[in-house]
Protein backbone atom coordinates (compact mmCIF):
# COMPACT_ATOMS: atom_id res chain seq x y z
CA UNK A 1 0.00 0.00 0.00
CA UNK A 2 1.85 3.25 -1.14
CA UNK A 3 1.02 4.64 2.83
CA UNK A 4 3.41 1.52 4.18
CA UNK A 5 6.42 2.58 1.49
CA UNK A 6 9.38 4.49 3.58
CA UNK A 7 9.49 8.43 2.41
CA UNK A 8 12.22 9.79 0.51
CA UNK A 9 13.89 11.60 3.63
CA UNK A 10 17.19 12.28 4.66
CA UNK A 11 18.16 9.26 5.93
CA UNK A 12 17.22 7.12 3.38
CA UNK A 13 19.32 5.93 0.87
CA UNK A 14 18.69 4.42 -2.48
CA UNK A 15 20.64 2.25 -3.96
CA UNK A 16 20.17 -0.17 -6.95
CA UNK A 17 16.48 -1.22 -6.28
CA UNK A 18 16.73 -0.99 -2.82
CA UNK A 19 15.83 2.18 -0.36
CA UNK A 20 17.49 1.56 3.28
CA UNK A 21 15.86 3.18 6.28
CA UNK A 22 18.07 2.80 9.10
CA UNK A 23 16.26 4.58 11.79
CA UNK A 24 12.90 2.55 10.90
CA UNK A 25 15.72 -0.70 10.31
CA UNK A 26 13.96 -1.28 6.99
CA UNK A 27 15.56 -2.55 3.55
CA UNK A 28 12.98 -1.94 0.84
CA UNK A 29 12.83 -3.69 -2.63
CA UNK A 30 10.61 -2.24 -5.46
CA UNK A 31 7.91 -1.58 -2.60
CA UNK A 32 8.01 -4.85 -0.30
CA UNK A 33 10.38 -5.15 2.95
CA UNK A 34 12.92 -7.16 2.55
CA UNK A 35 13.49 -9.74 5.88
CA UNK A 36 17.32 -9.19 6.85
CA UNK A 37 19.67 -9.48 10.26
CA UNK A 38 19.73 -6.88 11.97
CA UNK A 39 23.44 -7.51 12.34
CA UNK A 40 23.58 -7.47 8.47
CA UNK A 41 21.30 -4.34 8.28
CA UNK A 42 24.33 -2.59 10.84
CA UNK A 43 26.63 -3.36 8.27
CA UNK A 44 24.62 -2.38 5.17
CA UNK A 45 24.29 1.00 6.96
CA UNK A 46 27.91 1.79 7.59
CA UNK A 47 28.80 0.76 4.22
CA UNK A 48 25.83 3.19 2.08
CA UNK A 49 26.52 6.17 4.57
CA UNK A 50 29.81 6.24 2.81
CA UNK A 51 29.77 5.29 -0.40
CA UNK A 52 32.78 4.64 -2.65
CA UNK A 53 34.80 5.00 0.29
CA UNK A 54 36.84 1.77 1.83
CA UNK A 55 34.67 0.74 4.79
CA UNK A 56 38.00 -1.05 7.12
CA UNK A 57 37.09 -4.53 8.75
CA UNK A 58 38.20 -3.13 11.99
CA UNK A 59 35.79 0.10 11.53
CA UNK A 60 32.76 -2.51 10.38
CA UNK A 61 33.30 -4.18 13.55
CA UNK A 62 33.30 -1.37 16.10
CA UNK A 63 30.30 -0.20 14.18
CA UNK A 64 28.32 -3.49 14.23
CA UNK A 65 29.62 -5.13 17.44
CA UNK A 66 30.54 -2.08 19.41
CA UNK A 67 31.10 -3.34 23.44
CA UNK A 68 30.67 -7.26 22.21
CA UNK A 69 34.25 -9.02 22.06
CA UNK A 70 33.39 -11.19 18.98
CA UNK A 71 35.59 -13.19 16.49
CA UNK A 72 35.68 -11.84 12.99
CA UNK A 73 34.12 -14.51 11.43
CA UNK A 74 30.86 -13.04 12.63
CA UNK A 75 31.79 -10.02 9.69
CA UNK A 76 32.10 -13.04 7.40
CA UNK A 77 28.64 -14.35 8.31
CA UNK A 78 26.93 -11.07 8.39
CA UNK A 79 28.66 -9.87 4.91
CA UNK A 80 27.69 -13.47 3.49
CA UNK A 81 24.57 -13.01 4.83
CA UNK A 82 24.45 -9.46 3.38
CA UNK A 83 25.20 -10.90 0.26
CA UNK A 84 22.46 -13.38 -0.37
CA UNK A 85 19.53 -10.78 0.88
CA UNK A 86 20.98 -8.21 -1.79
CA UNK A 87 21.35 -10.89 -4.51
CA UNK A 88 18.22 -12.94 -3.95
CA UNK A 89 16.15 -11.34 -6.41
CA UNK A 90 18.70 -12.49 -8.98
CA UNK A 91 19.27 -16.01 -10.51
CA UNK A 92 22.18 -17.53 -8.62
CA UNK A 93 24.48 -16.52 -11.34
CA UNK A 94 23.79 -13.18 -11.71
CA UNK A 95 23.55 -13.16 -7.92
CA UNK A 96 27.08 -12.52 -7.65
CA UNK A 97 27.56 -9.65 -10.35
CA UNK A 98 24.49 -7.64 -8.50
CA UNK A 99 25.99 -7.78 -5.51
CA UNK A 100 29.70 -6.85 -6.69
CA UNK A 101 28.00 -4.39 -8.68
CA UNK A 102 26.38 -2.80 -4.97
CA UNK A 103 29.29 -3.69 -2.93
CA UNK A 104 32.69 -5.47 -2.82
CA UNK A 105 35.19 -6.73 -0.82
CA UNK A 106 38.85 -4.74 -1.12
CA UNK A 107 41.88 -7.23 -0.72
CA UNK A 108 39.54 -9.22 0.60
CA UNK A 109 39.26 -7.54 4.07
CA UNK A 110 37.86 -4.09 3.58
CA UNK A 111 34.83 -3.20 2.24
CA UNK A 112 33.23 -0.67 -0.48
CA UNK A 113 29.78 0.61 -1.62
CA UNK A 114 30.32 0.44 -4.97
CA UNK A 115 26.39 1.58 -5.64
CA UNK A 116 25.37 5.14 -6.42
CA UNK A 117 23.69 6.38 -3.81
Amino acid sequence: MPGDLPERTPRSFAFGPFILVPERQLLVRGGTAVRIGGRALDLLTALVERPGEVVTKRELMARVWSNTVVDEANLKVNVAALRRTLGAPFRPAASRRACRQLFRSVDHVDFLMAARI
